[in-house]
């Protein structure tokens, strides 16, 4: 299913079913601020620290929580660990 660029599927664990949502996620690291903004279906995010030891990764899953309302622990990186377009799942929308 896709909504406004983004796909949603159902899933279940444990006997339970749930949500999830697959985003695409154009990141860019160094901003002298951290925001979020969707265009065109693809969500830009600019991230307030530099892409080293993970720690632009980990600064994306805190600001994708705030922005989503989503616990972080609810939210993965599926593909582009080292890149600046990725794919972001979000369980438990």
């Amino acid at each position: 299913m896709l909504f406004h660029g983004h796909m949603f599927r159902f899933c279940t664990r444990h006997g339970n079913i749930y949500l999830i949502m697959k985003i695409s996620v154009k990141v860019k690291t160094n901003s002298k601020t951290a925001r979020v903004q969707e265009k065109e279906g693809v969500l830009h995010v600019w991230l307030d620290v530099p892409p080293v030891e993970g720690r632009a990764n980990k600064r994306l899953i805190e600001l994708l929580s705030e922005h989503y309302g989503r616990p972080r622990s609810l939210i993965y990186i599926k593909s582009g660990l080292k890149s600046r377009n990725k794919i972001v799942v979000i369980e438990g929308v």
